[in-house]
């Protein structure tokens, strides 16, 4: 993809994936909702791929990178783990993702 429409769909589809994060993640509290949107993000870009890969590559720029890249980023997983631990939450961002809570 070559040109300025795909940097424009990605940053449009970032922005509103960005705020859905943080919509869904406040209706369902904070441990409950970053448990949501990441599984449900992940199903959905693993979807996204398989359906527009190769032949819609702006709908995918748009969806895929854009939508759900800014509903799933990394760096709000960082955060997201970082705000448990500083919650006193730190059994909930456990490294292996599956301690135990007490």
């Amino acid at each position: 993809m070559h040109g300025w429409r795909p940097w424009v769909l990605v940053g449009l589809g970032g922005a509103v994936g960005s705020v859905a994060r943080v919509l869904l993640s406040e209706a369902w509290g904070t441990e409950a909702g970053v448990l949501a949107v990441n599984l449900v993000g992940a199903f959905l870009l693993g979807v996204a791929d398989a359906v527009w890969r190769g032949r819609r590559p702006l709908t995918l720029a748009f969806w895929g990178t854009g939508v759900l890249g800014g509903f799933t980023t990394f760096s709000a997983f960082s955060l997201d783990t970082m705000l448990l631990v500083e919650r006193g939450r730190a059994g909930l961002a456990d490294r292996n993702g599956v301690k135990e809570q007490p």
